[in-house]
């Protein structure tokens, strides 16, 4: 789901590669901002992992 998102917005700001490539990039860095806040989120509420010869 997120990387329909990403492809989306990747989509949606191609014309400002040209253009404006600042605007491109930090309207893009909001969404990678998003998504990481959701996975932090999301690994901060599962169990810890078992490692091998812990």
């Amino acid at each position: 789901m997120e990387a329909a998102r990403y492809a989306a917005l990747k989509l949606e700001l191609a014309h400002l590669l040209g253009t404006d490539r600042p605007q491109y990039g930090a309207r893009k860095s909001t969404l990678v901002q998003d998504l990481l806040a959701q996975a932090r989120a999301g690994a901060a509420n599962q169990p810890a992992a078992v490692t091998a010869g812990a």
